[in-house]
């Protein structure tokens, strides 16, 4: 079963070729092909030749970063793509410009699938959004990526991308969470072993979170009340702004949408 990789953002090449894929890849950036050749995809360097060499019904992911290359990329591949082609994207973009994107494709009988890869203790759960039939073909591919894992559809098209913002807010709220409990531990008058308690009760959450900050006008527009995950990207605004860092929140593209106005 061959697929197509454009770019190496998340290492789906990698995946794909450890669950047994063969792997054809589009390098987007010079940088991409030392680890696409190190996870054993093929690399071709015209996307004519690209598409020629895959399989219909023809699938390709899109593993570039989240932002305006992803547009940049579907331009410069789209006089080489057919209906009935499926276009996965596990980026993790602000969902509102993947149903832009979406939407783009479907007017030309696309399917355009967002992807969020969840991993869990033995395997990988693969949450795929997007229209059912597209999500139909690929299934026999994504349940092999899966590895162990469940692949899930999660709704239509952006759902699982808006998935991976929540999870990111709540992987936030966690390791703020998490950072309380440890200083409550190591306040402790008597003796205990902080480091210990700190790996048994799994405190070391991660704090990596890109999507998190969208949750804000979000939850407004959508009339959903999360104080908690608010709270949670305000202290980590905060936290950035003190120690004179960036923000660790990813840019969107394109303003909210409901998916009934792109229909």
């Amino acid at each position: 079963m061959r697929i197509g990789v454009i770019g190496a953002a998340t290492g789906v090449a990698a995946h794909a070729t450890k669950a047994g894929l063969e792997v054809l890849a589009l390098p987007n950036v010079p940088s991409d092909r030392d680890a696409l050749s190190a996870a054993g995809a093929e690399i071709v360097t015209e996307p004519q030749a690209f598409f020629e060499r895959l399989e219909h019904p023809r699938l390709h992911f899109l593993d570039l970063p989240p932002g305006s290359e992803i547009d940049a990329v579907i331009e410069r591949i789209y006089a080489n793509v057919e209906p009935a082609d499926l276009m996965l994207d596990p980026s993790g973009s602000y969902w509102g410009d993947t149903l832009r994107r979406w939407r783009r494709m479907r007017h030309c009988a696309i399917y355009y699938l967002d992807l969020t890869l969840l991993p869990r203790d033995g395997g990988t759960d693969l949450l795929v959004g997007g229209d059912a039939r597209g999500v139909d073909l690929a299934r026999p591919t994504l349940e092999r990526m899966a590895q162990g894992g469940r692949m899930i559809r999660a709704g239509g098209a952006g759902s699982a991308h808006y998935s991976r913002m929540v999870v990111d807010a709540l992987q936030l709220a966690r390791a703020h969470a998490s950072s309380e409990a440890m200083q409550m531990l190591e306040a402790f008058p008597g003796v205990l072993d902080a480091g210990s308690v700190q790996a048994r009760l799994a405190l070391d959450v991660p704090t990596a979170a890109p999507g998190a900050g969208w949750v804000l006008e979000d939850a407004l527009r959508l009339e959903a009340a999360v104080p908690l995950l608010t709270h949670a990207v305000m202290l980590e605004q905060a936290s950035c702004l003190d120690e004179h860092r960036g923000t660790p929140f990813l840019a969107r593209l394109g303003a909210f949408v409901r998916p009934e106005d792109l229909d």
